[in-house]
């Protein structure tokens, strides 16, 4: 019991240094992760296992020592705790050992081959060297005119920053936890009721797809023109194209905004697909509005630098507080966005790696442990085969022999468990098998 309390207390240690680790991660998604701790629940958690775990594994031998064969053993010279029962108890506990290492490193690397797909996937836009501002207009810009009228001046100040090359504004940027969605109606699409047309929507401005580096791929973006007195025009995202005019050519059709009473806009362009909720989601099929027809409210304004993030942050800072200091702001870079969108992901793979680590650990520990112990109990035998004539080798292979044997169980057993278990983790998994 003493021993098993100072394995605890080991323990014990060990998890607080753990969640510490884990909880400085700080993964988006992880719901009250902040909450986790090691607690004085956790600490009689540990003492009761600890106790009863140092009670059942003493009172197993301490029993078999008071059965009828001890004697016996006694008199033959054996060892307490020897014989071929409790060899094959202890072999069994040590192949299970294993076994669990196994699932968990299998689980570990189908988690680690997940994340590193995930960082290769192409999020549709460039995130290199991009700065990006969110801000909330408020109640003294009613009209569109006005909103317009702000957003305008603060590109044309942020674009004569040294170090920027381009800057652009939309509603919802991607990855940045934005959406919005709107029903729509396509002109010669017949309405269902019961499933009606749908697509995700963003207001932005001249020169976004060029400053977040998102293609056109068909006819043109938004330019200076495409103001209110201008005919009503969109782009829409290839998801958008596919899913309401497959082999079609979709400049020129017409696209309704609202389902009773559409506003009709003329579509002059489609964009390549855009992860916008996570890069493990799909792209859906998404539309794109003029701010200078409709106007907009909240923008993220999305700055591409020469690499200085500090000065152009400070300047940025420094003309919406020339423009309107009542304004809040709050910035961020594009590799920020997409880097939090792989928190999640990375906290597990983290998470099952460590976990997987330390039972690699135990079950080598184990093994060294069974062998080292079935030795001990084998001194006289051994002597006896070396004084009949038996080399080294040949002893040092038969217990090498029955290491593997274990082992070789073990691995069978996590192969098959693994076998099962990864079909749990599919849902935390991109594109692995």
């Amino acid at each position: 019991v003493a021993l098993s309390l100072a394995g605890g207390l080991a323990g014990v240690l060990l998890a607080y240094a753990g969640v510490s680790a884990f909880r400085s991660v700080n993964p988006v998604g992880i719901p009250r992760i902040a909450e986790v701790t090691v607690d004085a629940r956790v600490l009689a958690f540990a003492f009761v296992v600890s106790v009863l775990t140092g009670v059942a594994f003493a009172l197993a031998p301490a029993m078999r020592l008071g059965g009828p064969g001890a004697l016996a053993s006694l008199r033959d010279g054996g060892r307490a705790g020897g014989g071929t029962t409790s060899a094959r108890f202890r072999s069994t506990l040590v192949a299970v050992e294993l076994a669990l290492a196994v699932m968990l490193m299998v689980g570990a690397g189908l988690f680690v081959n997940s994340f590193f797909r995930l960082q290769s996937v192409d999020p549709g836009f460039d995130s290199d060297d991009a700065v990006t501002m969110a801000v909330t207009l408020n109640s003294g810009y009613e009209s569109s005119e006005e909103q317009v009228t702000f957003f305008r001046q603060l590109l044309e100040r942020v674009e004569g920053v040294r170090g920027v090359s381009a800057a652009a504004y939309t509603s919802a940027l991607p990855l940045a936890g934005d959406r919005y969605l709107t029903g729509v109606n396509i002109e010669g699409r017949e309405v269902d009721p019961s499933n009606p047309d749908a697509a995700e929507y963003s207001m932005v401005s001249t020169g976004y797809f060029a400053t977040m580096g998102i293609d056109v791929v068909a006819g043109r973006e938004f330019n200076d023109r495409d103001g209110p007195a201008s005919d009503l025009v969109l782009l829409v995202n290839e998801a958008f194209a596919r899913q309401y005019w497959p082999g079609e050519d979709p400049i020129g059709k017409r696209v309704g905004r609202g389902r009773r009473e559409p506003v009709w806009y003329t579509v002059i362009g489609v964009t390549e697909d855009v992860n916008r909720g996570a890069l493990t989601d799909p792209a859906s099929a998404e539309i794109y509005y003029s701010s200078l027809q409709l106007g907009i409210e909240n923008a993220q304004v999305v700055v591409r630098t020469d690499g200085d993030t500090e000065s152009t942050v400070a300047a940025m800072r420094a003309i919406v507080r020339e423009l309107d200091g009542t304004l809040p702001v709050e910035f961020n870079t594009l590799d920020g966005y997409v880097a939090a969108s792989v928190d999640q992901p990375q906290f597990y793979t983290q998470l099952f790696s460590a976990f997987a680590l330390v039972a690699l650990v135990l079950a080598g520990v184990g093994v060294y442990g069974t062998m080292s112990y079935t030795v001990g109990q084998r001194t006289r035998e051994m002597g006896i085969r070396l004084a009949l004539g038996a080399r080294g080798s040949e002893v040092t292979a038969m217990i090498a022999r029955e290491g593997f044997v274990i082992a070789l169980v073990g691995l069978a057993i996590g192969l098959i468990g693994a076998a099962v278990g990864a079909r749990v983790l599919e849902s935390f998994l991109f594109d692995v098998s």
